[in-house]
């Protein structure tokens, strides 16, 4: 269960890097389940996936708008 901690601890700052960090985050882990949203002003994304031992698989829906120049 610590690794499972310790991976989604690594995916969500992995995620965190990429995108516009400044909006509204909710989050829900239930057992080997994870899903979260994130909303921002470039849009809103729901991440749904699944941890195990070995990996963490995350399916991205919504799509985002591209940043201002």
């Amino acid at each position: 269960m610590k690794i499972k901690t310790i991976l989604f601890s690594f995916a969500l700052a992995a995620i965190s890097f990429a995108a516009d960090v400044t909006g509204k985050w909710t989050a829900i882990v239930t057992g080997d389940s994870v899903s979260f949203a994130v909303e921002s002003q470039r849009g809103e994304q729901t991440y749904t996936g699944a941890v195990s031992a070995t990996a963490i698989k995350f399916k991205r829906e919504g799509v985002a708008k591209r940043a201002a120049s």
